[in-house]
């Protein structure tokens, strides 16, 4: 398997620990999952885009266009 580092503040580290053990499962385990549900749309759905964008102003994360 495949390692992927990210960059996350440290509450959302902390939040996706918490939302991992709560429901028995890896933070790896979750992320994966949210990539497939995806799937082969490459396109973020509506309501997760509008989230992405908010925690992207709220954390003051810098986003760079490729």
């Amino acid at each position: 398997m495949n390692k992927l580092t990210l960059s996350v503040d440290k509450k959302t580290v902390q939040l996706a620990k918490k939302i991992a053990s709560a429901n028995g499962v890896s933070v790896s385990s979750i992320v994966r999952g949210f990539v497939h549900s995806i799937g082969a749309s490459h396109k973020l759905p509506a309501n997760v885009a509008k989230l992405v964008k908010t925690a992207s102003h709220t954390s003051g994360s810098k986003k760079t266009k490729r």
